[in-house]
C-alpha cells in the first residue's frame, strides 16, 4: 500500500514536473518568436531608413551641386586670317559671312578677305584699290558694302576716296570722293538708306564736318556741321531714327558732349553730357529698350572702367555698374538675348556680359589672345567672331569665336 502510494506520487510528481517543463518550454519558444519579429522589424525598419536611405547632408550637397554648377560661356579658337592687321574693319554680309577689310601691322593693307561660318575658314578676295585703316564700313541696303575716308602713307596721307564691295561679284569698284578727307570718323545707316559720315581726324586736328552718300546716285552731299570737332568719337542709330555722337577728341579738348542729328531735318541739337569725358577707344550700344549703353574709353589720363546708360525720352545719362577691367580699344557686340558682350581692350583677356534688365555685369570667360583695336561680328548663329588686333607686341591674325549661353 505504502509502495503503490509512493509510486503514484513519483508519477504524479513527475506528471507534474513534466508540465512545468512543457509550459517553461512554451513560454521559452514564445518569448524567442517575439524577440525575433522583433529583431526582423528593427533590422527592416533599418534598412530603410538608415543604411539604404542617403543622408540628408548628402541630399542636400547633390541639391546644392545641380543647381549650382552652370555651364559657362565657350570661348575657342578659329582658323586665323591670312593677313595679321589691327585698325581695320569687319562687317556681317547678307550671306552670313564676315568681311574684314585693310588695317595696319607695319604696313598699310588693302587686301581683303572672308570668313565663312559653316566651314570657319578664311579666303582671300580681291584687294580694294588703295590701301587704308582707321576708315569706316557699311552695309548698304542693297547689299553693296561702301569703304570710306582713312588714312594712309602716301601724300596726303588723310583719304577722301570711297570704294564698294559687290557682294554678287565679289569685287571692288571705286565711286565718288568725300568732300572732306578724314579718318577716325564714324559712318551710319539711315533709314532712308543713306549713310551719315561725321567727324574724324586730319592731321592732329578733328573735324566738324558731316555728309551724306546717296547709295542711288553714288554721290556726296554735304549736311549741317556738329556743334563739336570730335574724332575718335561713337555713333549711334537710335529707335526713332536720330543719331547719338558721343565723346571723342575736339582738337586737344576731350569731350564728354553729346549730340543729336535728326535725318528729316539734317540739323544737329546737343543732348545731355555723359558723366565722364571720353576721348576715345570707348564703345556705345544701342539696348533693346532703347537706350544706349556706353563702356569704357580714355579720359585723357586714365583708362576707365565706367558705364552709362543714355535714355533718349528723356536725354540724360546715368552711371550704371562699373566693368571689373577698365578698357579702351574694345569691343562690345549686342548678343541675340539683348545682353552686352565686352571683349579685349588693354587690360587683360576677361571678358564680361552686361544684362541690361538688371544693369549688371557677369563673366563671360577668358579671351585666348590678348587684343586691342580688333573688330567683332555677331553671326546668324549667334556666335561671336573677334578677329586681329594688337597684343602690345605682334600685330595679331588669329581669331576667337564666343558661344553663348542657352538657357
Amino acid at each position: 500500500m505504502n509502495q503503490n502510494s509512493a509510486y503514484v506520487g513519483r508519477v504524479i510528481g513527475n506528471i507534474r514536473t513534466s508540465k512545468w517543463w512543457n509550459h517553461r518550454r512554451f513560454r521559452i519558444i514564445l518569448i524567442s518568436v517575439i524577440i525575433f519579429i522583433i529583431f526582423v522589424i528593427t533590422l527592416s525598419l533599418l534598412l530603410k531608413f538608415v543604411i539604404l536611405t542617403p543622408k540628408k547632408v548628402q541630399e542636400s550637397t547633390s541639391t546644392t551641386i545641380s543647381t549650382t554648377i552652370i555651364p559657362q560661356p565657350r570661348w575657342s579658337n578659329t582658323s586665323k586670317m591670312h593677313q595679321s592687321r589691327r585698325l581695320h574693319t569687319s562687317t556681317l554680309l547678307r550671306d552670313g559671312k564676315v568681311l574684314v577689310v585693310g588695317g595696319y601691322n607695319g604696313l598699310v593693307l588693302r587686301n581683303a578677305e572672308l570668313y565663312d561660318p559653316l566651314t570657319e575658314n578664311w579666303t582671300i578676295i580681291h584687294n580694294m584699290h588703295t590701301e587704308r585703316y582707321g576708315h569706316t564700313i557699311s552695309n548698304l541696303n542693297n547689299g553693296n558694302i561702301l569703304i570710306c575716308g582713312g588714312y594712309n602713307n602716301d601724300f596726303p596721307s588723310n583719304l577722301n576716296s570711297s570704294e564698294l564691295y559687290d557682294l554678287s561679284t565679289e569685287t571692288w569698284k571705286i565711286t565718288s570722293n568725300m568732300h572732306h578727307a578724314r579718318h577716325y570718323h564714324t559712318a551710319s545707316l539711315l533709314s532712308d538708306g543713306k549713310i551719315l559720315v561725321a567727324g574724324g581726324a586730319v592731321g592732329l586736328g578733328s573735324r566738324d564736318s558731316a555728309e551724306l552718300y546717296h547709295p542711288p546716285s553714288e554721290n556726296w552731299v554735304l549736311t549741317s556741321k556738329m556743334n563739336y570737332a570730335r574724332r575718335g568719337h561713337t555713333a549711334t542709330v537710335l529707335s526713332n531714327g536720330k543719331i547719338l555722337v558721343t565723346g571723342g577728341k575736339s582738337n586737344d579738348l576731350a569731350l564728354n558732349t553729346a549730340e543729336l542729328y535728326d535725318p528729316l531735318t539734317e540739323n544737329w541739337t546737343v543732348t545731355g553730357n555723359m558723366s565722364e569725358v571720353r576721348e576715345g577707344g570707348h564703345t556705345a550700344s544701342l539696348l533693346s529698350n532703347g537706350q544706349v549703353l556706353v563702356t569704357g574709353g580714355h579720359d585723357g589720363s586714365r583708362i576707365l572702367n565706367s558705364a552709362e546708360l543714355y535714355d533718349p525720352t528723356k536725354g540724360i545719362w546715368t552711371m550704371t555698374m562699373n566693368m571689373s577691367n577698365a578698357l579702351e580699344y574694345h569691343t562690345a557686340s549686342v548678343l541675340q538675348d539683348g545682353k552686352v558682350l565686352v571683349a579685349g581692350g588693354y587690360k587683360g583677356n576677361l571678358t564680361e556680359l552686361f544684362d541690361p534688365s538688371t544693369e549688371t555685369w557677369e563673366n563671360a570667360g577668358e579671351i585666348n589672345d590678348l587684343r586691342t583695336s580688333h573688330t567683332a561680328n555677331v553671326l546668324l548663329n549667334g556666335k561671336v567672331l573677334i578677329m586681329g588686333g594688337y597684343d602690345s607686341t605682334s600685330f595679331l591674325n588669329t581669331a576667337e569665336l564666343y558661344e553663348p549661353l542657352i538657357n
